[in-house]
């Protein structure tokens, strides 16, 4: 019913302005009761420019964030921003005293900042093949010693791949396999890879968002690592690989994991019990 009220208001342009400025509203209003009011201008006016050129850097102050956060004006970056700590897709209540966590499509690091907020004690990989996204993701997690930064992209296995963009935005970068002899090309990496390099036996918390690449992740090779974790946060984008899902289903239910969240892409399972 939800859906199709906002279908109707988003067919109707008056209607759908209206409603773009209530957010806009409800977002300042958010902005300020949560980062201050100095801040919230500064949101404003990256929300303003998202799509539109710039190469200015914002930084702002978040209330338990021990360090600055940087966003690109005229990036995505502040669409990925409210979507972390605004609409918290995220969250749930399991604790761990120093979790081993895992962020595949870490973009620019807000995701991993959010952990460590909760995680202080985190030991956190973060895998970003984006060049652009990396150096802000370098920027944002310089002060945390207990992140690992890898710039390169998450496959089932060790293989070629190169990036590609299809909707020219940064929060929406794709990768593809390749051959090794395409100037593009990097080496990827694989969750088996990464519990060797580090020596973990288990995942406290695995996060994908790797637009599409999870349907290649539950397709094949995916036993000996989903038997080793403990929450997954997962979003899934089946307008990007399809049968995504149906790919994604199947695997779990090999495991013994609980659903506790399952909202449109974003889905939030728990081992039971835990490892």
């Amino acid at each position: 019913m939800k859906k199709k009220i906002i279908k109707i208001i988003d067919s109707i342009p008056l209607l759908k302005k209206i409603k773009q400025f209530i957010y806009r509203i409800y977002l300042f209003i958010k902005y300020t009761i949560d980062f201050g009011l100095e801040n919230a201008f500064s949101m404003n006016i990256l929300m303003n420019s998202v799509n539109k050129k710039s190469k200015k850097i914002i930084k702002i102050n978040i209330p338990h964030i021990k360090t600055p956060v940087y966003i690109r004006k005229g990036t995505t970056d502040i669409l990925v921003f409210n979507q972390i700590f605004i609409k918290k897709p995220y969250k749930f209540t399991q604790s761990f005293k120093a979790p081993f966590i895992i962020d595949l499509g870490a973009n620019v690091g807000y995701t991993i900042l959010n952990f460590l907020k909760n995680y202080p004690d985190a030991e956190i990989v973060a895998v970003e093949p984006d060049e652009g996204n990396f150096d802000i993701l370098k920027m944002n997690l310089k002060s945390y010693k207990s992140v690992q930064l890898f710039k390169t992209a998450i496959w089932s296995r060790i293989t070629f791949l190169k990036v590609f963009d299809i909707k020219g935005e940064e929060w929406g970068i794709q990768v593809k396999k390749c051959k090794k002899s395409d100037p593009a090309a990097f080496k990827a990496i694989d969750i088996k890879t990464i519990l060797k390099k580090f020596k973990k036996e288990k995942i406290d918390i695995l996060k994908i968002d790797v637009e599409g690449t999870e349907g290649v992740l539950f397709r094949e090779n995916y036993k000996s690592w989903l038997n080793k974790t403990n929450v997954l946060i997962i979003e899934l984008h089946d307008k990007y690989f399809k049968g995504c899902r149906t790919i994604f289903d199947k695997a779990i239910s090999q495991f013994p994991f609980k659903i506790i969240k399952d909202h449109k892409e974003h889905v939030i399972l728990i081992r039971d019990p835990l490892l």
